[in-house]
């Protein structure tokens, strides 16, 4: 419910029109792709989702259980995300589980805000764009791994439709094992910079533990400042998969 209302939010209404153009300007990401993550926006507002949501018959409790919203001093409801773009993670079966939400202005912190720990979202066992992936079972022979949402976006944009994201958090050995019981073959494609670099470092000690005979583990350094998003932005697909040779 809350998925449908951000991404109406996105599409619909002329507050997100500055989001719109973000996304499409900034961002190289068309509304197909948009819609093909149910990528929406969080309005600039304190109430906005829990008004809808009460108004559809959601309690204050189930609310802040699935951590869309919080109770302020005053004992009155507020929302966990405003101004943001919005990233809903959906598990296996396509069910929106937790959200992630990246800033527009720059100046706001924290840069991304995920979904706090709730019953059914553990940030440490879910990928970004698993769901998505998996639609295109019949030809998925590996996975790209990469460290952020509009990654994986740019990169479907491409039609590179094998890409998933951890939440910000470091790749551990569930999310591997998870991955190898689908394929035989992961890319870590992590950001050229130190912090990528490290992350790779730290993504390989935890997936040496759960190779198998078959396993293939590869990681692609991108040049340094650029992320997959940003590489897109300047070179096709063909050129970006090349670089795996």
């Amino acid at each position: 419910c809350a998925s449908g209302y951000y991404s109406n939010i996105l599409t619909n209404d002329s507050s997100s029109e500055r989001v719109q153009k973000y996304l499409r300007e900034q961002r190289k990401i068309s509304g197909e792709t948009s819609r093909k993550y149910l990528v929406g926006y969080a309005p600039r507002s304190w109430s906005s989702l829990t008004n809808y949501l009460s108004k559809e018959g959601f309690s204050d409790s189930i609310q802040t259980k699935a951590g869309l919203a919080k109770f302020n001093k005053e004992k009155e409801l507020y929302d966990v995300f405003r101004d943001r773009l919005m990233f809903p993670i959906r598990d296996r079966k396509g069910r929106t589980t937790g959200f992630g939400g990246r800033v527009l202005n720059s100046n706001d912190q924290p840069k991304y805000l995920n979904t706090g720990e709730t019953p059914v979202f553990q940030k440490g066992r879910e990928l970004y764009g698993l769901y998505e992936s998996l639609k295109e079972r019949r030809n998925l022979s590996s996975f790209f791994v990469v460290e952020g949402y509009l990654d994986v976006l740019a990169l479907s944009e491409n039609g590179v439709n094998n890409a998933v994201a951890t939440l910000g958090i470091a790749t551990n050995r569930f999310h591997t094992q998870k991955l190898l019981q689908l394929v035989n073959e992961v890319i870590f494609c992590f950001d050229g910079d130190d912090a990528g670099r490290g992350a790779a470092w730290g993504a390989l000690k935890n997936v040496l533990p759960v190779i198998i005979d078959t396993s293939e583990i590869k990681f692609l350094f991108l040049p340094e400042g650029q992320d997959p998003a940003s590489l897109l932005e300047k070179e096709d697909k063909d050129r970006f998969v090349s670089r795996l040779d």
